[in-house]
């Protein structure tokens, strides 16, 4: 399979498939506009033949060269470009498995008359006739690509292909009311006739279901139990229309719109989860979810166990927003982040002037009363203090440094590590009463290699918050790079996961599909090399160099811009720039 791309200082463009020739240039009326410097006006013309696409000299200033020499025209073959100004016209090569789109963001569906390449797509070469069965097949494997909570994000673009794709004339989503009659909510095509309207609105049943009713010769409704579909035909309605209309009614119906920013996440076997949270839906996780669920009834302190990056503190969250003390605070602390001296005025407080320099402040355990405190590594708490903790647990009591009369407390501690700690019992180096005492309910928490049915839900979110953030539009992912998200072992867990998404998405062009040379380090990873292993950060370090060259490029060496493609300020890029030796 092939795609034919520019390349240029403003990062890649792909162009359609020129199954009808395709003319080239910098002014607009060209069937694809480059407003690029040395590009002509009229530059090139690009026509498919086999084994290749021949480029045609318009007559253009600057020329066709291919190794320095003009040319007035020439065949591309796969792998072959030619320079045109500052800009490259390259024919790639690429793998079915590259080609065809595993995860497809509802941004990456292509509005009508936009043609796109077959690598982007992997659809055939050209598109499905207009109205056509072939077009109506396309769109369904499309979008059951998209999980049903997301297809509803682009209802515009997703009615558009709809009518494409059914050979409708116009097509517009409505709710009808009795008392006010029918009310458009999205339209494509002409504003339908008052006729049109009419015989709709009289053959309208008040209790819908999914039926489809005909009105007149020339169109089609579906009434279901969300918003309901009507596409009006200049001829009669083919058969197989009517199938595709009540396919996609179904489709919309189970699609909620966007929520609002800031609104709660949906709840799961009646958990409340942080905005944000992907659980997924493998074994591993389910289990792990239903002990939440089961710990969130009780006021039992909960354990939570799982390797680094699995995810821990999110779950502790959902525990807090399910529990009994959902309206109280939420507190966190990473033992293992404190030196062991500020750790106890950090956790127990400061009663009184105890030294020069020290004021007094409650400490998280007060802070946390009626509600919720999470010690993440508890692991990593020094062996003094965990009798202090162990008072806390047993008396719900503290005693801050320098006071002489406890405080009573009413919160629930959830405490997380990613360390063996019966194997730090057996050692010697934790207590076994705190132990017992901190697992009321113990969870382990699966690391991902045990959870590889989630990994497209986790992609999906991942990839669409980081492009979200710099402002880019993804297609998707592709089969060969999910193929290779799924065969790594993910040692950092989510977190390893969200960096890597983060760096492919910064990698990838705007309006581009993320495929596997994008995760090249995932690949270096999982080849075994002679000698000593590269560290994985440094192979990091080498994608994110990458990442913030290749945006001061796109940003003509303009910090400021290059940080805002990069969702980053500007003092943190310099950061980056000192830190990588850019």
């Amino acid at each position: 399979m092939h795609r034919l791309i520019v390349r240029s200082s403003q990062g890649v463009r792909h162009l359609s498939w020129p199954v009808q020739p395709l003319r080239v240039g910098s002014a607009p009326g060209n069937d694809v506009v480059l407003d690029l410097p040395g590009v002509s006006r009229r530059h090139v013309l690009l026509v498919a033949m086999d084994g290749g696409v021949l480029a045609v000299d318009l007559g253009s200033k600057n020329g066709l060269l291919r190794a320095g020499t003009r040319q007035t025209e020439t065949l591309l073959r796969p792998g072959e470009s030619v320079q045109m100004g500052s800009a490259w016209l390259v024919l790639e090569e690429v793998s079915s498995a590259e080609a065809e789109m595993a995860l497809c963001f509802p941004a990456g569906l292509e509005a009508p008359g936009e043609r796109v390449s077959q690598g982007e797509t992997g659809a055939a070469v050209g598109d499905p006739p207009f109205g056509s069965a072939q077009a109506a097949l396309r769109l369904v494997r499309e979008l059951e690509r998209v999980p049903t909570r997301t297809a509803g994000r682009n209802l515009p673009v997703l009615l558009a292909r709809s009518r494409e794709a059914l050979g409708a004339a116009a097509a517009f989503l409505f709710h009808c009311d009795q008392g006010a009659g029918l009310t458009l909510s999205v339209l494509d095509g002409p504003v339908p006739s008052d006729e049109v309207v009419s015989a709709l609105e009289s053959g309208l049943l008040p209790d819908g279901g999914e039926e489809i009713l005909k009105a007149g010769e020339n169109a089609v409704l579906v009434a279901g139990s969300g918003p309901w579909l009507a596409a009006v035909f200049d001829g009669p309605v083919p058969l197989w229309s009517r199938d595709l209309a009540a396919w996609l009614v179904a489709r919309l119906a189970s699609s909620p719109a966007r929520p609002p920013h800031g609104a709660k996440a949906p709840e799961r076997s009646g958990l409340r989860l942080p905005e944000g949270m992907v659980t997924g839906s493998s074994p591993a996780m389910s289990a792990a979810l239903e002990r939440v669920r089961v710990a969130a009834g009780s006021d039992l302190d909960v354990l939570l166990l799982g390797e680094t990056g699995t995810g821990k503190e999110l779950l502790a969250r959902a525990l807090h927003l399910s529990g009994l003390r959902s309206s109280g605070p939420f507190i966190a602390l990473n033992c293992a982040a404190i030196p062991g001296e500020l750790l106890e005025s950090q956790l127990f407080g400061v009663s009184g002037r105890i030294a020069t320099g020290v004021d007094p402040h409650p400490g998280l355990v007060v802070q946390a009363d009626g509600g919720t405190l999470l010690l993440d590594e508890v692991g990593e708490l020094p062996e003094r203090l965990q009798a202090k903790l162990l008072r806390v647990l047993q008396e719900r009591e503290v005693l801050p440094l320098g006071g002489t009369v406890p405080r009573k407390v009413r919160l629930r501690v959830i405490a997380a590590s990613n360390r063996d700690l019966p194997r730090l019992v057996k050692e010697g180096s934790f207590r076994p009463d705190l132990y017992y005492r901190l697992r009321g309910v113990e969870i382990r928490v699966p690391p991902l290699r045990e959870r590889r049915e989630d990994l497209p839900a986790l992609v999906f979110s991942l990839a669409a918050r980081a492009a979200e953030r710099v402002g880019k539009t993804l297609r998707g992912v592709s089969r060969r790079a999910l193929a290779r998200i799924e065969s790594h072992d993910w040692p950092g867990n989510v977190r390893e996961l969200e960096r890597t998404i983060e760096l492919a998405v910064l990698l990838c062009p705007d309006g581009g599909t993320i495929e596997s040379r994008y995760l090249s380090f995932l690949e270096e990873a999982a080849v075994p090399n002679p000698g000593e292993p590269r560290p994985l950060q440094q192979r990091l370090d080498e994608v994110e160099a990458e990442a913030i060259r290749e945006a001061l490029t796109r940003a003509g060496g303009n910090k400021a811009e290059a940080a805002r493609r990069l969702g980053i300020t500007r003092n943190g890029l310099n950061l980056k720039i000192r830190r990588l030796g850019i």
